[in-house]
């Protein structure tokens, strides 16, 4: 009866572990739309794309915590809202423009790099992905989403859309973090029931 009650306990306690290792992260996440009136310089741009882009939501998701060095993913999608009729009679490329989309994130490396940017055309999906592996003490910043709009000179110009502040909590318990607590943890549950079965008298 001992014996089954031991063994339960560490059933139950391997479970449990097992679940605090694949329960999936918290994530945080953000709609924009553009407010218009804060930016007049970019409604003078004559681009009928740009009317629907600035119409749109888009969505921010990021990780709530991270370990030291561990590597969790953010992402940025544009979120296609419009109605399919409001895309009769017009031109797919009538403007040459881009969206950049920056992770200013202190305390990071970052895949594929911090600064993505790419081509935007009507009824074209947009989504931009990292990944970040924290690797201070402090995980915080701003991502900042402006529209590029490439001149007939070959220049360009940045108009600011979104600056969006983000701030990752840092996981530690008595100085460790969560996976090595639970790798600690699961070695000790381990090696204790191989010693209790080595010790255990034979009936």
């Amino acid at each position: 009866m001992k014996n089954s009650i031991i063994l339960t306990i560490l059933v139950v306690f391997l479970v449990g572990l097992l679940l605090w290792e694949i329960w999936p992260d918290r994530v945080e996440t953000a709609h924009l739309v553009f407010e218009k009136n804060q930016s007049s310089q970019l409604l003078s741009i004559n681009c009928q794309e740009l009317e629907y882009l600035l119409d749109k939501q888009w969505e921010i998701k990021y990780p709530k915590s991270i370990m030291k060095n561990e590597t969790k993913k953010i992402t940025v999608v544009l979120l296609d809202t419009s109605p399919l009729n409001s895309f009769v009679g017009v031109e797919e490329f009538e403007c040459d423009m881009a969206i950049e989309v920056f992770l200013d994130i202190s305390g990071t490396a970052i895949e594929p790099g911090s600064r993505i940017i790419e081509p935007y055309y009507l009824r074209s999906p947009l989504r931009f992905e990292w990944e970040i592996q924290a690797i201070g003490e402090d995980v915080s910043g701003i991502i900042w989403m402006y529209m590029v709009e490439y001149n007939n000179g070959g220049q360009l110009s940045r108009y600011p859309l979104f600056a969006y502040p983000v701030e990752l909590r840092i996981n530690t318990f008595m100085g460790f973090s969560p996976r090595v607590l639970r790798i600690i943890l699961f070695s000790l549950v381990i090696i204790s029931s191989g010693i209790y079965l080595l010790l255990k008298p034979d009936r």
